[in-house]
């Protein structure tokens, strides 16, 4: 699974899950994991988050942060509001999905 594969699931599966009335809900938050529904793929994403961590670990961090905060019922993240956090993380997935998804794009 190369990087722009991986991001095509991978960004709608986490837009999901950051809108999901679920992820208001202390002790109940669903990652980006849960919206991928193919269990192969599911399984082939694990293992491209992985073997690529270090390359792409600002977007898997703040991700990774995020729903432990609010499966905590955390108001900040290292001191940041949390609805602030999660429009960082919003604009993180535009950035993702110019780089990696959309047409124009030549990284992979």
């Amino acid at each position: 699974m190369d990087a722009r594969e991986f991001f095509k699931s991978y960004l709608p599966a986490l837009e999901k899950a950051l809108e999901s009335e679920r992820t208001n809900q202390a002790f109940d938050a669903l990652g980006p994991d849960w919206y991928i529904e193919d269990e192969r793929k599911r399984e082939k994403m694990y293992l491209f988050e992985e073997k690529n961590f270090e390359q792409y670990k600002s977007i898997f961090e703040k991700v990774a942060l995020y729903f432990d905060a609010i499966s905590h019922g955390f108001k900040e993240i290292d001191g940041i509001n949390i609805e602030q956090f999660k429009e960082e993380l919003k604009w993180n997935i535009l950035m993702y999905r110019e780089k990696y998804v959309s047409p124009q794009s030549k990284d992979s």
